[in-house]
């Protein structure tokens, strides 16, 4: 195991949150030292990266990169945020940005995710987005201004 400091914060009722600490030789940058969730509900896992990117991701142990149902991706999906490592052990990638500033999502973190044909969602484009879990199903809703309320989305 590479991450040095890793603490179970909450375990309860089928739900386990960790915290995990980024650390080694690679992670220089204050971006990289963000610590990242990883949340398990029964036998799914939820991976959010903060500002984390893939050097942070290569640092956490592997029993934490397998069988990840959703990936909230590093830096709003800046470039270097996703590697073929994510791609091939995750179903979905949010990527949290206002797509206005730095260039966010990067085109290459969009081109990986499309060429690899994997569900992405947006929060530019989707607004908020709430995923909840209940059992072996999930259900996916994005928050409508319209009518300030969250809308199930089928993906």
């Amino acid at each position: 195991e590479i991450a040095e400091n890793i603490e179970e914060i909450y375990n309860k009722d089928n739900y386990i949150i960790t915290i995990i600490e980024p650390v080694g030789e690679l992670i220089k940058s204050e971006n990289q030292k963000s610590l990242i969730v990883h949340c398990k509900y029964k036998d799914k896992n939820l991976l959010f990266m903060a500002d984390g990117d893939i050097k942070t991701y290569d640092s956490i142990p592997d029993k934490y990169k397998n069988n990840i149902f959703v990936i909230k991706s590093g830096h709003h999906g800046a470039k270097n945020t996703i590697n073929n490592e994510m791609i091939n052990n995750s179903d979905l990638f949010i990527l949290s940005t206002n797509g206005h500033f730095y260039n966010h999502p990067h085109p290459q973190t969009i081109r990986i995710l499309e060429e690899n044909n994997k569900k992405y969602l947006r929060t530019d484009y989707h607004n908020a987005i709430k995923l909840v879990l209940n059992n072996s199903n999930y259900r996916i809703y994005m928050y409508s201004p319209k009518t300030r309320k969250f809308i199930e989305k089928d993906y």
